[in-house]
């Protein structure tokens, strides 16, 4: 899994989705991507955000989340932080 991507932060909808699609696919054994999603919880000003949240869940059933301002960026950071946690059990 290459943790090491190009980030935009004005990244656009085709490129998030094909870098979600890469990440979904060079997933460690046993690993699913669970999602990416906004950290907005309504549409009223208190309760809007602008962080994005990429998930993946393992095989013993821990999930890793990771935050980020940028949908890519969450991505990326997610891959980067699986990796290390699978290199770290091995």
């Amino acid at each position: 899994m290459s943790a090491q991507r190009e980030i935009s932060t004005s990244a656009k909808r085709p490129e998030v989705a094909r870098l979600y699609a890469d990440i979904a696919s060079e997933m460690p054994d046993g690993w699913e991507l669970q999602g990416l999603q906004c950290t907005s919880t309504g549409l009223q000003p208190h309760l809007r955000g602008s962080d994005w949240l990429a998930e993946a869940c393992g095989p013993a059933g821990e999930c890793i989340k990771v935050e980020a301002r940028d949908p890519a960026e969450a991505l990326v950071r997610l891959a980067g932080t699986l990796q290390l946690h699978c290199h770290e059990l091995h």
